[in-house]
């Protein structure tokens, strides 16, 4: 099968899958490295795979496009320009258009590849490109756009917003990652919406190993967070700790990604708060790296109000560290299995939030069984290969659908339902 993957993807995620000709190349749209976790189980079945990203440091220009190849793999590079309000040049800033440039772009290098399917993920430009393809597509939802909107309040996540509405127009084959999000998006998005989950990269679980209990109060506490925002939530699990490292005097704090640098607006209100004491900031690191600091972890604390599945969670249960997160976080609980895996909590209150860390911490044989447990978990239910296979099963309905519809012949152009611009 020929398969078209369209989403972020960093080219440090899939350098491994290139040639190594392919040295200078555009960096790619980081913040995605379960699509190079998909590209790598489907190369590993035997099908052949187009993958198409969008780069901010190729010019914004239609014609400016980069391919880089791999083994079965062909990897397109289209242009994104830089600035989502202000001009690029002669074209204004991405979401003025709703991202006309990317999405012409895209389905322009789609079309010519003549594929069986593509797959697109997020419900923005990368799924109305699809739309505009004229193959048969499928689309699956990594967020909720108005829960997006609602704790990220500016003229980008409104234009967003209008762009997944746009998408419901176009009637979509979707699946999700989670039941939470399957509920959460049934009221934009007509039929039936299937989950499967992301899937875990086999380097990770192939580090994986139960977690000793620091007897000596050596506590490593990991917090991986995109963003300082109010949907992030980091306050209350900073004031926690601090009511933790009173009693735990060793312990330590690690935090990572955006906003949480030394001297980041994180770093900044935790020395306002004269909260800091024990604390580590790093700022955004490598995904490579993350999986490091798990391996050196024992806890996770996750304070996110709302996730639509939490890789960061399943990767840390893959290497025995045991999550901290909240009771009504979106997939939190389901991923957790209502506190089997990890312990669930109200993480709006820093009290409650430093008694369920304080209870693990005293509890080794409670931490060991919880650590022992998630580690099972991931390798049974989020394995690349079994993903893979869920999806391909899925590619297969969403063929049979087009051919049914169009005839025996699905790339057929009239089907296309954005008419090209």
């Amino acid at each position: 099968m020929k398969i078209g993957i369209a989403g972020p993807i960093a080219t440090e995620d899939v350098r491994d899958l290139l040639d190594s000709t392919s040295q200078s190349l555009p960096r790619g749209y980081p913040g995605a490295p379960l699509l190079g976790t998909l590209i790598r189980a489907l190369l590993r079945k035997g099908h052949i795979v187009y993958a198409y990203t969008e780069s901010d440091d190729l010019g914004p220009a239609l014609g400016n496009v980069r391919v880089a190849s791999g083994p079965g793999l062909q990897l397109v590079y289209c242009p994104l320009r830089r600035h989502a309000l202000r001009p690029c040049g002669l074209y204004p800033g991405r979401i003025v258009d709703f991202f006309r440039l990317e999405r012409q772009c895209l389905a322009r290098s789609m079309r010519q590849n003549h594929l069986d399917i593509v797959h697109a993920h997020w419900t923005y430009e990368f799924a109305l490109a699809a739309a505009q393809s004229g193959m048969p597509w499928l689309v699956t939802a990594h967020d909720v756009p108005g829960t997006v909107l609602r704790y990220s309040r500016d003229y980008y996540r409104f234009g967003r917003y209008l762009m997944a509405v746009w998408l419901k127009f176009q009637n979509p084959i979707m699946t999700t990652v989670s039941p939470y999000m399957s509920e959460a998006l049934s009221s934009l998005y007509r039929g039936p919406i299937e989950v499967i989950p992301n899937p875990i990269d086999d380097r990770v679980l192939s580090l994986s190993r139960g977690r000793s209990f620091p007897s000596d109060g050596r506590w490593r506490i990991a917090m991986v967070m995109n963003g300082w925002g109010e949907g992030k939530n980091p306050r209350p699990a900073f004031r926690a700790f601090n009511t933790v490292k009173k009693e735990f005097q060793l312990s330590e704090l690690h935090v990572y990604g955006d906003g949480y640098e030394r001297d980041g607006p994180a770093h900044r209100w935790c020395v306002k708060e004269r909260l800091e004491q024990g604390m580590v900031f790093h700022g955004r690191r490598p995904h490579a790296e993350i999986v490091e600091v798990f391996e050196r972890a024992s806890i996770l604390l996750h304070p996110s109000i709302e996730e639509s599945f939490g890789m960061v969670l399943i990767e840390a249960m893959a290497l025995g560290v045991v999550p901290v997160g909240g009771a009504d976080s979106g997939a939190v609980p389901w991923l957790l299995g209502a506190g089997r895996y990890g312990v669930l909590t109200d993480v709006r209150d820093h009290a409650a939030l430093s008694r369920a860390l304080l209870q693990l911490m005293r509890d080794e044989q409670g931490f060991l069984t919880l650590s022992r447990r998630g580690l099972r978990h991931v390798s049974d239910n989020f394995s690349a290969d079994a993903v893979a296979e869920a999806y391909i099963d899925q590619y297969e309905k969403v063929i049979a659908h087009y051919r049914k519809r169009d005839g025996s012949d699905c790339r057929v152009r009239g089907s296309t339902r954005v008419q090209e611009e």
